[in-house]
């Protein structure tokens, strides 16, 4: 009984108290030679950590002052009463926990397990009253839980829809219309569930043994028990129409778990196999251990990789071998693609008169991302999208037996849907240049296709730069760069550099009227003057001898305007165009007054 109480409290991380047997209400005494404070305190209160209430009971300020010969009074009346209530807390923790209460009543057993800690924190601290508060408490909880546990130990228990795909529904026992199942939903003994054409379900029961109901099926839940206690279930059901798998947990000795077949008994052995009703007979066929299937007539034991067909009236037929499991050739184990639609191939299979196909997200099969039966050794165009994908191939007979699946191949696919990276370093947006080309300069994701203002452009093998002469046009010049990735994303980036061409620079003036000698005549010595030149350029008028300036600046169409007033017949205008590039230019006017 020791060491099992022992094994209890590591398990639930406590400290097991042990008292400290015949005491009185006060013992004394006398520190031999090479006696700590700590063993004084483990010998007489039963742990170390109470050397403190030792200090506190003989008024002394420090373990130092505990030398040879010093007389102690250690308080053991008032250890042994809280050990005493602590211990009795650790018994009926340990009797709630044997009971089965870490599972079926947590809230209580923890609530006990934090009371009892507190117990024993308050009687490292010395507070006794507190700590037996807490010991008869967690007690008190501790009983309770057992008492839950042992309620819930043995009862009916309920299977999970753990999966579903397409249109399940289910019409629990006594009922008469079916209804639309959710996944998750809780299936009791009685209940019915079946799958409609192209749709999958997959039971889960307690012992977490899975039945996998292939489209067009119907199963009923005939027996769903657990004992809570012991922690074994047992599952009956029976298939009513179609097909499923079944995948029983544990290895490969007897199961808990039985179908019903018509006519017969089994006893099952094996770990996953498939059955299959049809017009008054039932298909079995057994992927490991063994299944014995008897009648009144006759007994058949149906081994690892064999088939037998079990007719409702009580015969058996003796075991086929099933056909292997073909071989896939692609994909290839770990491969990759970068495409929604990949293709399947595998090696033919003498007497296969189709293969099933099945391709999950998961090692279980349990979400079918794909399914299909094929005449062909290959399947092309199959859409799936991004991911991690598990592939498995089996064998069907001209009898309608499906041998064992083949090795699962794992692959993936990384379908991208980012544009590819691409940035202009040189020129910058908006430059402006007196040069009549301009080199273009940046980097772009390695393996994109380029091109530049419409027209391909060759990068260099795995190159991640990119430069090029670009001629420029007097004016604004955009210039597009466009990459395209290996999965036809694309992304873009534009600039517009502005040239702008020294030779080419003028000054016009539109107002007032400009005669062939450069004259300005208005018919009023005070007018507005419009002119046109480079856009954004600056224009002073100079108006000697006084060198009277004004200024201003040209609008992005190169317009400028002067209000002059009370100019004089005679008067030289002088303007003084300087454009972005620096360059200067100078045009003389006379004004004439008409």
């Amino acid at each position: 009984m020791a060491k099992k109480f022992s094994f209890l409290s590591a398990f639930l991380g406590i400290i097991l108290i042990m008292s400290s047997g015949e005491s009185l209400a006060q013992t004394t005494v006398i520190v031999t030679k090479d006696q700590s404070i700590r063993e004084i305190a483990r010998q007489y209160l039963g742990d170390p950590d109470l050397w403190e209430e030792i200090l506190r009971s003989n008024n002394l300020a420090s373990p130092d002052k505990v030398v040879e010969g010093v007389k102690l009074i250690i308080p053991v009346e008032q250890v042994k009463a809280v050990n005493a209530v602590l211990n009795e807390a650790m018994s009926a923790i340990q009797s709630a926990t044997e009971a089965g209460a870490k599972t079926f009543a947590s809230v209580r057993i923890n609530k006990a397990v934090s009371l009892y800690e507190q117990g024993v924190s308050a009687r490292k601290r010395a507070l006794w009253n507190e700590a037996t508060k807490s010991g008869k408490e967690a007690k008190a909880i501790a009983a309770e839980a057992e008492k839950e546990a042992v309620s819930k130990s043995q009862t009916t228990t309920d299977a999970v829809l753990n999966f579903i795909k397409g249109v399940v529904e289910g019409k629990q026992g006594g009922a008469e219309l079916w209804k639309n199942l959710a996944v998750y939903s809780k299936l009791l003994e009685e209940d019915k569930v079946r799958t409609l054409s192209g749709s999958y379900a997959e039971i889960l029961f307690k012992d977490k043994s899975r039945i996998k109901l292939n489209e067009n099926s119907q199963v009923l839940i005939q027996k769903t028990r657990v004992d809570l206690l012991k922690n074994k279930s047992e599952a009956e059901v029976k298939l009513e129409k179609g097909d499923a798998f079944a995948y029983l947990s544990g290895g490969k000795g007897k199961k808990n778990f039985n179908f019903n077949i018509p006519g017969v008994k089994t006893d099952i052995k094996s770990k996953s196999f498939w059955v299959k009703r049809e017009e008054k007979k039932t298909k079995i066929a057994n992927y490991e251990g063994e299944i014995q299937v008897q009648s009144k007539t006759s007994s058949v034991t149906i081994a690892e990789n064999q088939g037998s067909t079990v007719s409702d009236n009580g015969s058996i037929t003796a075991p086929k071998n099933l056909l292997p499991a073909p071989k896939i050739l692609a994909p290839s184990n770990q491969q990759s693609f970068f495409s929604s639609q990949i293709s399947l191939q595998w090696e033919s299979v003498a007497g296969t008169v189709s293969y099933l196909i099945q391709i999950s997200k998961e090692q279980t099969f349990k979400d079918l991302s794909y399914t299909a039966k094929s005449k062909l050794t290959q399947v092309d165009g199959i859409k799936l999208g991004s991911g991690n994908y598990f592939l498995r191939i089996a064998s069907e007979d001209s009898e309608g037996f499906i041998g064992p699946f083949s090795e699962f191949v794992f692959f993936n696919i990384k379908i991208d849907v980012t544009p590819p990276f691409i940035a202009i370093t040189s020129p910058a947006d908006s430059f402006i240049s007196n040069q009549p080309e301009i080199n273009l300069s940046g980097s772009v994701e390695k393996g994109s296709a380029l091109s530049i203002n419409g027209s391909e452009f060759n990068l260099p093998a795995a190159s991640e730069s990119f430069s090029k002469v670009i001629p420029l046009l007097d004016g604004a010049n955009s210039i597009k760069v466009e990459a395209k990735d290996s999965s036809n994303n694309t992304s873009s980036v534009s600039v517009t550099v502005f040239y702008e061409n020294d030779l080419n620079t003028v000054i016009k003036i539109n107002e007032p009227a400009v005669t062939g000698e450069s004259e300005l005549v208005s018919a009023a010595n005070s007018f507005t003057l419009k002119g046109n030149t480079r856009p954004f350029a600056k224009v002073n008028l100079s108006l000697p001898p006084d060198n009277r300036v004004l200024r201003t600046k040209s609008d992005s169409n190169g317009n400028f305007v002067f209000n002059l007033i009370h100019i004089s017949s005679g008067q030289e205008l002088v303007i003084l165009v300087e454009t972005r590039t620096g360059y200067k230019k100078e045009q003389k006017y006379k004004f004439v007054q008409h």
